[in-house]
């Protein structure tokens, strides 16, 4: 079971400098694929469904097209996994697809090649390559650690590959399948291994009970992480990258600018940026860009000045000052901890300088949070907290609720099956069922609670006094139900592994038995 989660489970890219943190994360996450392995599959469909949004932009921003479907790529999958397969296809009607034909540019195509046409296609590999945090922006040879907290490195998340992809898409590397495939840690044959065990085990499992034969709890337990091991590799993370420690850098100078302003608005939110070009203009009048409410500031004289960059450079303002666009105010907060003077130093000049470059070539505003690079790229997928059924951000169920739900029918509903099976004692019986239940449940009431607080979030504004004590009830009532379910919720969880385990030390005699046929063929036990 552990080994079963051990290759099943793939992270994405760690922070730089930071392996202990990864070790942490994969060991957490071990935990989480033990007591709910369902949960990492819904992770992996989601992570899926943005690699699929993430794929149709860039391919459309390359001018590329959409890959075959899979019954038309179908062959093309079996003569990669096994080689040996006769090339006889074509003569039962089925269309190949093949990835090693698109690895190129076709050589009769009309169009000449042009400096932006791109030698390798943007694939589902590179979707999930780009976000498991492939991409990086490295100022290590720059010269200047303009990032976040002086980092040297910083990933680029899928917001900044899809505005990378709107407005300048060949600033990215332009790389093969299998250099992405290079990089992991685990080849088509051993995913192929962990299929067939997987595979062995669950038919095993079945033939035994249709001979009559006992099934311990490990059993079904473990056949549960063996179905959601089959799901992870083939419908979802195929193609993903195992244990990549080494992102791909993107060496494109246009690239720093985007970082820049992407920091600039983390350092500096309050700062804004006016539109007009203040090279050559000396007390012009000048209005704010924001697009903040109430926040538009209209500045009477405002004067460009130019610092020579210096170890620690000051300046006084009566009124407003700019420094490459960028608009400062007197008395005003310019930090995110609400500080009304920073100490800028020549890192920060620069720091402005490259922004403003980014600012006036995308028309990029300020007071908009842009969220381009992080850290490192989270596993938590953004699609998990997504509306279901909506594109606005409004009140309704998230795709997390929906996780809970199927999650409760799939986990809970499979340990219902033993529900008839003797037990250790009435104690442990009353418990396994009850929190099979409990499980089964825990998407109703979780969807429940969702929509007591969106009723809560819908109605409080409403100058009624009775909406307004209903939703202010209904708030309260959704906290309480979920500080009363979330105990019983995880001690189920927790009960059903133990109960598994102890288990082992009283089966009868049945359950050591295994079908004759299996004696005949090659496996590990």
């Amino acid at each position: 079971m552990v080994l079963c989660i051990w290759t099943a489970v793939h992270l994405n890219i760690p922070e730089h400098n930071r392996p202990i943190s990864q070790m942490w994360r994969k060991l957490r996450w071990m935990v989480v694929g033990l007591f709910a392995p369902e949960w990492v599959v819904w992770t992996a469909y989601c992570q899926h469904i943005d690699a699929i949004k993430i794929g149709k932009t860039m391919r459309k921003a390359f001018s590329q097209p959409e890959p075959p479907n899979f019954v038309n790529n179908l062959p093309t999958l079996l003569r990669g996994i096994l080689p040996s397969v006769p090339n006889a296809w074509g003569k039962i009607g089925l269309t190949t697809g093949s990835l090693e034909q698109t690895e190129q540019v076709s050589q009769h195509t009309d169009v000449e090649p042009g400096p932006k046409m791109r030698r390798y296609p943007w694939t589902h590999a590179h979707s999930l390559y780009a976000m498991m945090g492939g991409f990086v922006v490295d100022t290590h040879d720059l010269g200047y650690d303009y990032l976040p907290q002086e980092r040297q490195r910083m990933t680029l998340t899928l917001r900044g590959l899809t505005f990378i992809a709107d407005y300048n898409p060949d600033i990215l590397p332009d790389l093969s399948v299998s250099a992405i495939k290079d990089k992991s840690k685990a080849s088509m044959f051993t995913k192929m291994i962990t299929i067939a065990q997987a595979l062995w085990f669950g038919i095993q499992c079945v033939t035994r009970s249709t001979l009559g034969l006992s099934i311990s709890l490990l059993e079904i337990n473990t056949a549960i992480h063996a179905a959601c091991a089959l799901t992870l590799y083939l419908f979802f993370w195929w193609n993903k990258p195992l244990d990549v420690q080494e992102p791909t850098v993107c060496t494109h100078a246009d690239l720093h600018p985007i970082a820049a302003f992407d920091t600039v608005q983390r350092l500096y939110p309050r700062v804004r940026f006016s539109p007009v070009d203040l090279d050559n203009t000396e007390d012009n009048d000048i209005v704010d860009s924001s697009t903040d409410p109430g926040t538009a500031v209209f500045h009477p004289k405002v004067q460009h000045i130019s610092l020579k960059p210096s170890k620690d450079p000051k300046f006084r303002s009566k009124g407003s000052l700019v420094y490459h666009g960028f608009v400062f105010r007197k008395n005003m907060k310019l930090s995110a901890n609400g500080e009304r003077y920073e100490q800028l130093t020549e890192l920060d000049f620069y720091r402005f300088k490259l922004a403003s470059q980014a600012a006036r070539r995308y028309s990029l505003r300020t007071g908009e949070k842009c969220s381009f690079f992080d850290v490192r790229s989270r596993n938590r997928s953004e699609t998990m907290y997504a509306l279901v059924g909506a594109d606005e951000p409004k009140p309704g169920l998230n795709f997390l609720v929906v996780g809970f739900l199927l999650a409760g029918l799939f986990y809970g509903g499979v340990h219902l099956i033993v529900w008839n099976r003797p037990f250790r004692g009435r104690t442990d019986e009353l418990l396994w069922k009850s929190s099979s239940i409990t499980i089964l449940v825990s998407g109703i009431v979780a969807m429940i609670l969702e929509l007591a607080q969106n009723f809560a979030a819908i109605n409080r504004q409403i100058d009624r006094t009775v909406w307004r004590f209903a939703a202010k009830a209904s708030g309260h009532a959704s906290t309480v139900g979920y500080c009363l379910f979330a105990p019983l919720y995880i001690f189920a969880r927790v009960f059903i592994i133990v109960e598994c385990f102890l288990d082992v030390f009283h089966l009868p005699d049945s359950a050591f038995g295994t079908p004759r046929w299996s004696q005949y063929f090659p496996h590990i036990g």
